[in-house]
């Protein structure tokens, strides 16, 4: 209180205006002009503190707020001025003035202090640059913000399209993998319940992975009692010594496929023949994943071949037999000569040693003559009880040379009869032939005959018969009767061969079908065609029989 007292006490001191002697003049002006700087001073920290609450942005504001609280207090001391004219208060002027330096003189050290960082303050120019600058890159950024916009809506577009085609590829390949799926259980269906086929699968090392219902019908395993078995149990102890199964396999995984037919084994031991088709089953790496196998139960139809090559040979021999029956006379005639021969030779044996002092040389000779007549007479016998004999096919490998070679005796009598001449060309060292001896007999005769008979009508010319054999390429031979006949008529060339069709009087249109079926059942062909000349040629191949495994 006595600090305020004090402050506001003349201290005995006089106005101000004592100095200016109270001219009102001079004391106007100075009032005046102090005023109007107080004022003046006043205003200015008004308008530097809205200058900083506006622009809070503004580097350096703290130094407008000093300046602000310099120029109030300058703005105090000129008030000061204006009060001292009057009223002799200098102590409160005085630390107005205090209060001034204290003020100012911080500001001053402060501004030294933010000379540089003014200085480095951007001028107008490069300001306006700058914001050239920043306005460019603005728009620079605006453009390209315009243009990632551009990309996005386009890529994202591009995604949907994407997008939406992927979920048709998903919704195909669902579909694609139902429709998989529908006939993947299908098909397992179908081979599950197929009943004539025996399906299964097999890994790689022969054991079985799936059995049908088919597989179960025909071996009589259920597929618990058979499924990790290996299927070499299917096979004949015989097979299994052979190794069959192993080298069926292996066949497969080789070539991809192996069939084959052959005797299988049942359950309760029983056999049946049955065809088996292996194929390998490959990943997409071509790696061995297993095997499928399906079995066909052959035996009914085995036995029905079997049954017709019993017809088949039981009509063939029929046709011997009644082959032999046309030419009976010839071979009664063909078998007479060397009985009679025998019969004559006896009796001069007879009546040599009936002499008192027999010739033993002309009895050796006789008795000689007897055994060469007897070994004609019982080989031509031998031939014909083979032909007429009624045994089952049995092949062998024979040379066709002596085949032909064999059956040219029981012609001889017909070949006399109807004044026809038999001639041979018959190819030296043709490779054998896998045959029936007796059904080639069979075929050779029965063309030998049909070529006597279509001779019997000629007047004009001689009658000649011509047997030839021939190599045809390295792997086949033929045999052909050429005969110097009639010929064929155009209209019955294709029909010769059919079964009960004949162009004789009393035959029976068997002898040439039974012919061609005993040469295809020999994997052979017969054909017949017309001479360049007068007559027919009927011709058959056969295959040689392999020179290695001969």
């Amino acid at each position: 209180m006595n600090f305020v007292n004090h402050l506001f006490s003349p201290s005995g001191f006089m106005p101000h205006g004592y100095c200016y002697l109270w001219r009102p003049d001079l004391i106007s002006l100075h009032v005046v002009s102090d005023s109007l700087i107080a004022l003046a001073y006043l205003s200015i920290p008004i308008t530097l503190a809205y200058f900083i609450r506006k622009r809070k942005d503004v580097p350096f504001n703290w130094m407008f707020a000093l300046f602000g609280v310099f120029i109030l207090a300058c703005g105090a001391t000129h008030l000061m001025e204006v009060w001292t004219l009057w009223h002799a208060t200098y102590w409160l002027s005085g630390y107005v003035k205090l209060v001034t330096a204290l003020a100012s003189v911080p500001t001053a050290i402060l501004l030294v202090g933010l000379m540089p960082h003014a200085l480095a303050l951007p001028s107008p120019e490069a300001m306006r640059m700058e914001i050239a600058e920043r306005k460019r890159a603005q728009d620079a950024l605006l453009t390209a913000k315009n243009e990632l916009e551009l990309r996005v809506r386009e890529r994202t577009a591009q995604l949907v399209r994407t997008n939406e085609d992927l979920v048709a590829v998903v919704a195909q390949r669902e579909r694609a993998d139902q429709e998989l799926r529908l006939s993947e259980e299908r098909f397992r269906l179908l081979v599950e319940r197929v009943e004539d086929y025996a399906i299964l699968m097999l890994d790689p090392s022969g054991h079985v992975t799936s059995w049908n219902v088919g597989a179960e019908r025909i071996k009589g395993y259920r597929a618990d009692e058979i499924i990790g078995k290996h299927y070499s149990c299917f096979y004949t102890e015989e097979d299994v010594n052979l190794h069959k199964p192993e080298m069926a396999l292996q066949a497969a995984s080789v070539l991809g496929r192996f069939a084959d037919e052959g005797w299988r084994v049942r359950k309760d031991g029983s056999r049946f023949w049955a065809n088996a088709v292996i194929t390998a089953m490959r990943d997409s790496e071509d790696q061995l994943i297993g095997f499928s196998k399906i079995t066909h139960d052959l035996t009914e139809r085995k036995r029905a071949a079997e049954a017709l090559e019993t017809t088949r040979a039981e009509m063939a021999h029929m046709a011997r037999v009644m082959t032999m029956g046309e030419i009976a006379a010839s071979i009664a005639h063909e078998v007479n000569q060397p009985l009679t021969a025998v019969v004559a030779n006896a009796n001069a044996c007879s009546r040599l040693l009936a002499g008192n002092s027999p010739d033993l040389d002309d009895v050796r000779e006789a008795v000689a003559d007897i055994a060469e007549a007897g070994t004609r007479a019982g080989a031509i016998i031998s031939r014909i009880r083979a032909l007429v004999k009624k045994d089952m096919p049995e092949k062998t490998k024979l040379d066709i040379n002596d085949v032909v070679q064999e059956v040219l005796p029981l012609t001889s009598g017909e070949l006399a009869k109807h004044r026809v001449s038999v001639q041979t060309e018959l190819f030296p060292s043709l490779p054998q032939v896998l045959g029936d001896r007796v059904q080639l007999q069979q075929v050779i005769l029965n063309l030998m005959m049909n070529a006597i008979e279509a001779m019997t009508s000629i007047m004009d010319r001689p009658r000649v018969l011509l047997l030839r054999t021939q190599v045809q390429e390295s792997d086949r031979l033929s045999v052909a009767v050429q005969d110097s006949g009639a010929g064929l008529e155009p209209g019955n060339t294709a029909r010769i061969f059919d079964t009960f069709f004949t162009t004789k009087s009393n035959g029976m249109g068997m002898g040439l079908s039974i012919s061609r079926s005993i040469i295809e059942t020999h994997g052979g062909r017969l054909w017949a065609e017309p001479n360049d000349g007068p007559g027919a040629t009927f011709q058959f191949i056969l295959p040689a029989y392999p020179r290695s495994t001969a």
